[in-house]
């Protein structure tokens, strides 16, 4: 009796491949073993489950070494692609000297008003601001008092030279008439006398006493100025200028006792005896030196009048100066300007700053070993710290300390100056950032040379 064939057995013969296309086998991996009949596959097992070694091509480790030569080949060529060499590092932003200008007082004044704002752009010969003095207006309003007086005086001394040259015409005409008598007198025989006219002298007294008083009211008012002065109440000008009165009216006064006794010495004359021309000549003439004592006194108090005047004047020009403006074309940095309206300042106070800022300067800390990648020229890329991504062209202007060592004693730097395009005026004195200074185009792999030499301590080279 003849067994019909197991349907398991017929499985291997459908699935083996064909003979034609043998794929060589490496040499590490053992050959898979014939498929026995009595184990046949199940029909539904996939391919590759039959076919092990049909992925083995795959991960053939031959080709490795190709993939490395590759790679080493583009770091080297990587390695001489140019990079910028730069150097540089934080800075704070200043204005370039010379194109700056700090407003200052004058003198001690308190501040009336701003006529700009903080920010405000200001042209040379603008308007800045407006201050005043209280010592300055009181010692003008003095000098205008002083001023007054002078010519009070002056007035009455002409005045008096009126009188004076009145006096001068009744003696010539006493000379004439006497000269008559005398001629009639000799003539004659006779002789006449004629009395002394006391009324002028007891006018000329009045004013001697009024002096008096004054002079009196002055030194007292002078010794109680000294004595506040020397309490240190008020300044030395008032001092002086009680000074000068009581010398002023001790003057007048003694010009007024001269005057007394030039009248009583006229007066004497002209009662004398008329008989003797010499007598009545010697009368005329004392009238004529008279008459030059109020031209005397009138030349004095016009000079004194002249000096306050000058005085005034120069005091006038100080007051003017107290309006400031501004010497050159720029920007005013200063805030809070409003707060100093009403406050004294003094000369030594900054009132505000004005400058150009169409370029600024920082100082850039250059290691040692950097210092001669820097050249004056040198094309500088600064960022802001408030705003990185916006850069500002600028360029090295010199270098301005040797090496040095910094203030860490860590390391030696140099100081270089920068000079930063600031056309827009964004950037503000006192700001930050950084600056990075170009020195020329090296390969990639000079630049990580350089690097590594840095760190490497000099006992080591």
């Amino acid at each position: 009796m003849t067994t019909s064939p197991n349907p398991r057995q017929k499985a291997p013969f459908r699935v083996v491949p064909p003979p034609a296309a043998p794929t060589p086998q490496p040499t590490s991996s053992p050959a898979s073993p014939p498929a026995a009949p009595s184990q046949p596959l199940p029909t539904d097992a996939p391919a590759s489950a039959a076919s092990p070694s049909a992925t083995a091509p795959e991960t053939t480790p031959f080709r490795w070494p190709w993939r490395g030569l590759i790679v080493a080949s583009g770091l080297v060529l990587a390695g001489f692609i140019p990079t910028p060499y730069q150097v540089g590092g934080e800075v704070t932003l200043a204005w370039p000297e010379g194109d700056r200008q700090q407003i200052r007082a004058p003198m001690r004044a308190i501040v009336e008003e701003f006529y700009v704002a903080p920010g405000d752009q200001v042209t040379a010969g603008q308007t800045i601001v407006r201050l005043s003095s209280l010592d300055l207006e009181r010692e003008i309003a003095q000098l205008q008092r002083d001023i007054d007086q002078a010519q009070q005086l002056l007035a009455e001394v002409q005045r008096e030279q009126l009188q004076a040259q009145a006096r001068v015409r009744e003696i010539t005409a006493v000379v004439v008439v006497t000269e008559d008598k005398t001629k009639r007198a000799v003539v004659r025989g006779e002789q006449g006398a004629q009395g002394a006219t006391l009324p002028e002298i007891a006018l000329l007294e009045v004013q001697r006493d009024r002096l008096d008083s004054q002079l009196v009211t002055d030194r007292e008012e002078w010794e109680r100025y000294q004595f506040l002065h020397a309490q240190g109440a008020i300044a030395d000008e008032e001092v002086r200028r009680r000074e000068n009165n009581y010398l002023n009216t001790q003057k007048d006064l003694q010009v007024k006792a001269a005057e007394i006794a030039h009248t009583r010495q006229r007066l004497a004359d002209t009662a004398a005896d008329e008989i003797g021309n010499a007598q009545v000549q010697g009368a005329s003439a004392d009238a004529a030196a008279l008459l030059a004592g109020y031209r005397d006194l009138i030349t004095a108090q016009e000079q004194v009048i002249a000096s306050h005047r000058e005085r005034q004047l120069a005091l006038q020009a100080q007051q003017q100066n107290l309006v400031l403006v501004s010497a050159q074309t720029g920007t005013v940095l200063d805030d809070d300007l409003d707060l100093l309206v009403g406050q004294e300042v003094t000369p030594e106070k900054n009132l505000l700053r004005i400058a150009q800022l169409n370029q600024l300067t920082a100082n850039v800390e250059v290691k040692e070993e950097d210092l001669n990648y820097v050249q004056p020229g040198a094309a500088v890329t600064f960022r802001p710290t408030s705003s990185k991504l916006t850069p500002y062209d600028a360029e090295v202007d010199r270098v301005l300390k040797d090496v040095a060592p910094d203030s860490t004693q860590q390391r030696r730097i140099a100081t270089v100056r920068v000079v930063i395009d600031n056309a827009d005026q964004q950037l503000r004195p006192g700001s930050g950032g950084y600056a990075k200074i170009f020195s020329e185009w090296i390969p990639l792999y000079q630049r990580l040379g350089r690097e590594v030499i840095k760190l490497v301590p000099s006992r080591f080279l």
